[in-house]
């Protein structure tokens, strides 16, 4: 795996000993405090709020809506996804 994460280095290590190759701002996370990364539980319809999600965090990034409406209309539509 250490051969594949030297080409594809946005893979975190995942060997106990092997070598870090990303950004090493990040670097402390992934070799001191891995114990910290879970994985999260699969939810029904969570795949629709991430996508949801994503887009309306781009369309903070162009400007078009601010940190809060983000937040704000991604939990509606949550709610509205849970609350059939």
């Amino acid at each position: 795996m250490e051969a594949y994460h030297q080409v594809i280095y946005s893979a975190p290590p995942i060997s106990k000993n092997e070598k870090y190759y990303d950004n090493a701002k990040f670097e402390k996370l992934y070799t001191k405090d891995s114990q910290l990364f879970h994985t999260l539980t699969p939810v029904d319809g969570s795949s629709k709020i991430y996508d949801a999600l994503y887009k309306n965090l781009q369309l903070m990034i162009l400007g078009q809506l601010t940190p809060e409406e983000v937040q704000k209309d991604t939990a509606q539509y949550a709610k509205s996804i849970y609350n059939r």
